[in-house]
């Protein structure tokens, strides 16, 4: 199943000028990757306990699970479209809420999310502060 999504305005702006193949492999993880709550054996997930925001490197188990083989066997080579990977983004995410499940049409129990940011690897540390801060 995929999980439906809201994008805020923040996460929209993040996404500016990035490329469609960053674009396409960052919302395949929203649908398909984002476990609430997050899986602690998982080391490219967290969060806290709710109300929170969650986070996910953007990258799907199945395609860590891939890499981390041909990492071990020296047969990786890494994708050449541009320096953008999408594992080098943070994705923040939160639950939707019943107001904002309403607006935009989506059903409570698929558990959508809003995603509220996608951050890469320069931004990290600043922004998830900031965020922390604010709850």
């Amino acid at each position: 199943m995929q999980r439906p999504y809201l994008l805020s305005i923040n996460a929209c702006e993040d996404l500016y000028g990035c490329g469609r193949v960053l674009v396409e492999s960052l919302f395949d993880v929203i649908q398909h990757g984002l476990t609430i709550p997050p899986d602690p054996e998982d080391e490219d997930e967290g969060g806290k306990p709710p109300p929170c925001y969650y986070w996910r490197r953007g990258l799907l188990k199945e395609h860590r699970a891939k890499l981390t083989e041909a990492l071990r066997f020296g047969q990786y080579e890494e994708p050449s479209y541009g320096d953008e990977q999408a594992w080098n983004y943070v994705i923040v995410f939160r639950k939707a809420t019943a107001a904002e499940c309403i607006t935009g049409r989506m059903r409570l129990k698929d558990e959508p999310v809003v995603v509220e940011r996608f951050l890469d690897g320069a931004r990290i540390g600043s922004e998830v502060l900031s965020l922390v801060l604010r709850q």
